[in-house]
């Protein structure tokens, strides 16, 4: 009767590779600067934990482009209502992550831009559900950054309200 959603991955900063894997999650929106495109993690994504016995979960891999911003969000975010009952839904998200990935955008843009979407659309309607958004932004590795600050690989911002 109880189950959990999840999603793990591991970014290797020098490379950029992501190694990840999707338990029932929202598949994660990848945002390629300035192209005006997104595109969602397809692979690697399974039920939910502890709703199937034995399920065999695969991971999947993406090489990060630099600049590239991963978005994950809970069920929240899509399932946000107005106050006469319409759903947020993927199809807006996915239109407002386009349009900001016509320019460079940081994590924590992206985070702001996503809440303050879902807020406007939600114009006071009690939530149903919690709102949880992830971004991570991929800057490069070390050697296309020389000099720089070694903290610089990656940034990610996660926010709940």
């Amino acid at each position: 009767m109880f189950f959990i959603t999840a999603v793990a991955g591991v970014l290797d900063l020098e490379s950029g590779v992501l190694d990840y894997c999707n338990a029932g999650h929202e598949k994660a929106v990848i945002l390629t600067p300035g192209s005006g495109t997104c595109a969602r993690l397809e692979e690697a994504a399974g039920p939910p934990l502890c709703t199937v016995d034995d399920f065999a979960y695969i991971s999947g891999r993406h090489e990060m482009q630099r600049g590239e911003v991963i978005c994950i969000v809970t069920d929240g975010v899509p399932d946000a209502r107005d106050p006469r009952g319409a759903r947020y839904g993927m199809p807006r998200l996915l239109a407002l992550l386009e349009r900001l990935a016509s320019a460079e955008v940081t994590a924590a843009t992206l985070v702001d831009a996503v809440y303050a979407d879902v807020e406007a659309f939600a114009a006071g309607a009690e939530p149903a559900d919690d709102l949880t958004v992830l971004a991570l932004r991929w800057n490069g590795g070390r050697s296309e950054r020389a000099g720089s600050d070694p903290g610089e690989d990656a940034r990610a911002r996660v926010s709940e309200r």
